[in-house]
């Protein structure tokens, strides 16, 4: 898709979909949790949503860093 302009930067790429799916199910039923009155629950859910998805997104730039990018 060069010749669109899209998804030039692999790692970009992976990370947002890492972003976006990974943590999508717990995520769910964090928002269903604080919607039904666990506040508690759902917010140490949400918490753990953001930091799942943190670890994710700092070892795949860790990992890029340390081995120098993708070979494509």
């Amino acid at each position: 898709m060069k010749s669109l302009g899209v998804a030039q930067d692999a790692s970009t790429v992976m990370i947002v979909n890492s972003l976006v799916l990974l943590p999508g199910i717990d995520m769910v039923n964090s928002f269903r949790n604080l919607l039904c009155g666990s506040e508690i629950n759902g917010a140490v859910e949400l918490l753990k949503v953001v930091m799942t998805t943190f670890a994710i997104v700092g070892g795949f730039v860790l990992s890029m860093y340390i081995f120098g990018g993708m070979v494509a």
